[in-house]
């Protein structure tokens, strides 16, 4: 499997060249969201200003954004740490999220109420979200996915990224019903992945489109992460340069040229404002 490079654009719709033999060529035009998306538009607010924390500390309570909240999900009572938090769960609730933190780098961690505050407001899932969705059927969050929750997108993409990724890391697609359905799956994700860098610019969605883009490359290549990063920063995630250092010590060798493109695409579709519908 190989993607496609079109100047800064990453052509997602990658071309299999495999036993599979082809897919049908990424248009130019902007993929509908899927199944009637009524997600907000409007931006995730960084929960910054002018450098300074803007998130009221003297709550009990750590709200999460209206349009970025998981089905059933509210707000969350705040922790004056993630290792405070975790220390109330179970250890099967504390090892899962212990994965999930470091899948994502050690981003879902926060060392404070206010840090813990601005983390929701930037779109990560709180730990209360990531345990709602744990044992959600993949048909039941795919269905999610398609009624327009961000949250439910946002972990569609993460689960199809754990599903894909070790098939790719080993060998390409093949012309099996298995592999079909894994591709459909992927380049789904991938479309999520994108709507989701254009409407919320949330620093986890950086995250999510180098989780997905990497797991979707034969091999796993490590460059779409690199260049999330530098995204993640972009968006209001101080931490995110940090992670990158770390991530490119323990990945020596990478294509700077590929990371410039990927962060190019990604950047390119961040900013893109989306078409208004034909007559």
């Amino acid at each position: 499997m190989a993607m496609v490079i079109q100047g800064k654009r990453i052509v997602w719709c990658v071309l299999i060249v495999m036993v599979m033999g082809g897919c049908t060529p990424a248009t130019e035009n902007e993929p509908a969201l899927q199944g009637g998306d009524t997600a907000s538009t409007a931006p995730v607010q960084s929960g910054y200003r002018d450098g300074q924390e803007n998130v009221d500390t003297g709550s009990d309570w750590i709200e999460v954004p209206r349009n970025l909240r998981f089905q059933g999900q509210v707000n969350t009572a705040h922790s004056s740490s993630w290792n405070s938090r975790l220390a109330e769960l179970s250890m099967r609730d504390r090892d899962y999220l212990s994965d999930m933190n470091d899948k994502y780098y050690g981003s879902l961690e926060f060392d404070s109420a206010a840090e813990q505050q601005r983390l929701a407001t930037q779109g990560f899932p709180t730990p209360e979200e990531w345990l709602a969705v744990r044992d959600i059927p993949d048909i039941e969050l795919e269905r999610l996915a398609k009624t327009g929750n961000t949250k439910a997108r946002m972990f569609q993409v993460d689960r199809v990224s754990d599903r894909v990724a070790p098939v790719l890391a080993e060998r390409g697609l093949r012309n099996t019903p298995e592999d079909k359905e894994l591709f459909r799956l992927l380049t789904d994700a991938m479309q999520l992945a994108e709507s989701l860098l254009r409407e919320t610019r949330s620093p986890f969605s950086a995250y999510l489109a180098g989780r997905i883009f990497s797991a979707g490359s034969q091999g796993n290549r490590p460059e779409p992460l690199v260049a999330a990063f530098l995204l993640a920063q972009d968006f209001g995630d101080s931490r995110a340069d940090g992670f990158r250092i770390h991530f490119m010590t323990m990945h020596p060798g990478m294509d700077a040229e590929s990371i410039t493109a990927y962060y190019g695409s990604f950047d390119e579709t961040a900013n893109r404002t989306r078409q208004a519908p034909g007559p």
